[in-house]
């Protein structure tokens, strides 16, 4: 093999330049359209699931099986070449680039709940960051998401086609939040009708009624 390097190095000097050269124009030509069909389904969803849809349809397709199929029409060649990475990369791309405009809901949810909830904590010097993960994982991987909302009483965000979807979350914590929902719930009605001029009741009269009721008195 080096014998080889060092005897044809011109020629394989040559052969890496053209490789980098449809490396580098591939590159810019599926950046280029992922950005404009980006902007297109940003306006129509329906749009953007056919996108997603008919890309990863050819993105499972084997590499070479989708060279194969591209010689009876492009030739064989560097246009062939192009024409197969611009298509394969294209499901990629725009699924990702789609998750950045689609994310930024499931991102305020997620801040919201990490502030209110300080899911976000320093553990051995790390970030602990919530849980997302496809709705291909609460197929496979029930078990194991159950298990994780258990132990841990964080949430897991489910997310499908790249966007937020669902959130999965152990019973008793969603129990939890609930009440303290309806108990916050309680007090703004109790705010409102303070600030109404209800009258309250003292504090010795209510604990006095309460331990009554409590013990039958």
């Amino acid at each position: 093999m080096i014998a080889y390097a060092l005897r044809f190095y011109d020629k394989l000097l040559a052969a890496t330049w053209e490789h980098l050269q449809i490396v580098g124009f591939t590159l810019l030509i599926f950046l280029a359209l992922a950005a404009l069909l980006t902007v297109l389904c940003s306006y129509s969803k329906t749009l953007s699931r056919v996108l997603l849809n008919l890309f990863s349809m050819v993105y499972s397709v084997p590499s070479l099986a989708l060279l194969a199929l591209l010689i009876p029409i492009t030739g064989l060649g560097r246009k062939t070449a192009v024409v197969a990475l611009v298509i394969y990369n294209q499901y990629l791309l725009l699924r990702n680039f789609l998750t950045g405009l689609d994310g930024k809901e499931l991102a305020k949810y997620i801040l919201k709940y990490t502030h209110n909830n300080a899911n976000i904590s320093m553990e051995k010097g790390m970030l602990r960051m919530p849980s997302i993960r496809p709705i291909s994982d609460l197929r496979n991987n029930a078990n194991e998401i159950s298990d994780f909302c258990r132990q841990t009483r964080e949430p897991v965000f489910i997310t499908r086609n790249g966007t937020g979807d669902m959130v999965v979350m152990n019973l008793e914590e969603y129990e939890r939040q609930m009440a303290t929902i309806e108990l916050y719930g309680k007090l703004a009605i109790a705010e409102q009708q303070i600030a109404d001029g209800a009258e309250g009741e003292d504090f010795p009269a209510v604990a006095k009624e309460m331990w009554g009721r409590v013990h039958g008195v």
